[in-house]
């Protein structure tokens, strides 16, 4: 009995979530695709974030394996070269290989799990902008929908010397106030982008930044670049393309 009570009582909840998703759909459709996208962005820019991650893990890996066949290579003859005036020493060069062979034949399997995750996300990519820029492509087929669907209201309610009516006017005001808010919705999401692409480069700086702090080598070599720009970036820039109008 208990179990059917709630379970009306759920139901009554989804409804009412239903009759108001409807709702704001109906009263703001701009709201609704505003959403839809800022989504889909974020799933798109979290992909393209473990992308750089994958590849960089995959390109980490292989200079480990690299490293690694190197070492296997030299102690293999480093082995035999002791195998006769050494037995002990050739002994426990070998047991040293035989753990990196291991080591070697794990990082094999990593690499594999990482290389075929990112063959993966790489695939999901263009789906996933696709998808986003139907959205936006929708959006905007919407908007201009409610222009038309203003002018013809407009067109509708006037009068017969040509002058809109008073709901004619206020429709015409409100579908005004619609587009006023999705533009400024737009301009709030650029500045959220901007934004974020301000933190990222900053971020970005100062990983280089701990890079060079820990590898002395890099440091060097970032002292050793020349400070002065190549001649030919002093070169005059190309003159301006001349747009012609018909």
């Amino acid at each position: 009995m208990s179990d059917g009570f709630f379970g009306r009582i759920m139901n009554l909840l989804r409804g009412a979530g239903a009759e108001l998703l409807n709702n704001l759909e109906r009263e703001n459709p701009e709201a609704v695709y505003q959403a839809a996208i800022d989504a889909e962005s974020a799933r798109l820019r979290e992909a393209r974030a473990s992308i750089r991650r994958l590849s960089a893990q995959e390109s980490k890996l292989k200079e480990e394996a690299a490293r690694l066949e190197e070492e296997i290579d030299a102690l293999t003859r480093e082995a035999a070269a002791l195998a006769t005036s050494d037995e002990a020493k050739a002994l426990d060069l070998l047991i040293t290989k035989e753990a990196k062979v291991d080591k070697l034949e794990a990082n094999h399997s990593y690499q594999k799990a990482v290389a075929e995750q990112l063959a993966e996300n790489e695939a999901m990519l263009p789906t996933m902008e696709e998808k986003l820029e139907a959205l936006k492509k929708e959006r905007e087929e919407m908007r201009a929908r409610l222009r038309i669907m203003a002018l013809n209201e407009a067109r509708e309610d006037a009068d017969p010397e040509g002058i809109p009516s008073n709901a004619s006017q206020a429709a015409l005001q409100q579908v005004r106030a619609r587009l006023a808010k999705a533009d400024a919705h737009r301009h709030e999401a650029l500045r959220a982008a901007e934004e974020a692409k301000r933190r990222a480069r900053k971020e970005l700086e100062r990983l280089k930044a701990a890079k060079k702090e820990s590898d002395p080598q890099l440091s060097a070599a970032s002292a050793e670049e020349p400070s002065s720009a190549s001649p030919s970036s002093s070169s005059s820039p190309p003159a301006p393309r001349v747009k012609r109008t018909l």
